[in-house]
Parts: structure tokens; sequence; C-alpha cells
């Protein structure tokens, strides 16, 4: 039986096959003209072609939000899959974020997972809280660009986040670098990121050795759901 992540992946295909007109237009009309070559009368035909141009045009306007709905439904239930959210502590994510703060130099580490209402922190170096509102987490927004890590040098500065209470407030996040995790079929489920209180940039090799890091938290997190 397909899985729920299964069937929401088979419904965005077949949003976009729709959205996409799937030829049925381009048969509508060589219909229309086979009809015309005869001398057949077209005139319902052709209403019939017209009304389906307005059906598509809209379904196509509407396509992105609705796609983006379903793959954000097929995100959640890939990381639902994976029965991590509220685990306990473990090691292999800890060691991998310490690393992370070591290589950067920032006192606090994260790899952050993102449901539809929070984040919440499989491992932390230098931050006592164990989740945050999803409406307030930097991380929510770097996975809607997965192909590459989201860099803020200085979040005041930044009209996203300088009304953040996380920026106006503990733990007074000036600096962030989140290397998306994105799983082997294309799902980004949260991130590994890095943190600090002042402004900063981060160097090529460093955002490198990020990325890498966060393919081997993926590793992990896949290891688990197999």
């Amino acid at each position: 039986m397909p899985t729920r992540k299964q069937r929401i992946d088979d419904l965005t295909a077949l949003i976009q096959r729709v959205a996409d007109g799937d030829n049925c237009i381009q048969r509508m009309e060589a219909l229309v003209a086979r009809a015309g070559e005869r001398g057949e009368p077209t005139a319902d035909l052709l209403r019939y072609l017209e009304d389906m141009r307005r059906v598509q045009a809209s379904f196509s306007h509407n396509r992105d939000a609705l796609a983006k709905a379903l793959g954000e439904s097929a995100r959640i239930a890939a990381l639902q899959a994976l029965n991590v959210m509220d685990s306990p502590e473990e090691r292999a994510y800890d060691d991998i974020t310490r690393l992370a703060a070591s290589v950067c130099g920032t006192p606090i580490a994260l790899v952050s997972l993102v449901d539809g209402t929070r984040q919440w922190f499989k491992a932390r170096v230098g931050l006592q809280a164990r989740e945050t509102p999803r409406e307030l987490a930097f991380c929510a927004h770097a996975i809607q660009t997965p192909e590459q890590v989201m860099v803020v040098p200085d979040a005041q500065a930044d009209p996203r986040f300088v009304d953040n209470a996380l920026v106006t407030g503990d733990p007074n996040i000036r600096f962030y670098a989140g290397a998306p995790l994105v799983t082997s079929d294309g799902h980004a489920l949260g991130t590994l990121c890095v943190i600090d209180t002042v402004p900063r940039t981060i160097g090529q090799e460093q955002l490198q050795e990020l990325e890498f890091l966060a393919n081997q938290v993926i590793a992990v997190l896949e290891k688990r759901g197999a």
C-alpha cells in the first residue's frame, strides 16, 4: 500500500500534469480543425475549447501555490516517517553539532528539524531551549532554498529578522548560517546551523564543511528510518 508521502508525491505530479494540459487543449484544437475541414458545425466545439482554455489558465495560475502546499505536506510526512521528533539526545548528532560549532567558530550550533508549527532541536550546543515556534525560526527560511546554505551576516540589518524575538531577545542572534538537511528524495527537513551573537562572515571552506556535516546528519537520519 502506498505511504502517505507517496500519495502526496503522486498528487503533486498529477497537478503538474493537469496544469500543463496533458495535451488536452491541443487535441481539442485538432478536433475543431478537422470538423471545420469536413464542413461540420464548430460553434459548440469552439465554446468548449474556450472553456478549457479558461480552466487551464486558472489552474496554471494556482498551480504553484497548490504544488507548494502539497510539497510542504510531503516534506512533513517525510519528517514524520523518521520518528525523530522529540526523541532523546543521541551522541552521533551531538558530535556533529559540536564539530560544526568548532569548525565555524560559533558559540551556538544546532540540528534543527522543522515541522508544521515549530523547530525542534535534535542536538544543540550553546543553547538551552529545545524548540521555538516555527514563525521565529531562521531555519524555516533556510529550507525554502534547499540547494544552498543560507547565510545572514547581521540579523539586525536583514528586514526578515530585524524584529524577530530571537534577535531582539535571547539568544540575541546576529549571525546565522544554516545548511539544509535534504533527504535523498529531495525533502528539506531542517538545517545544521551555526549562530553567533555578533555580526560576522563565514569563509568558503567553512561553508563547505558545514554542508558536508549536514550530509552526515542526513546519513544518520536516513539510517534511522531504514
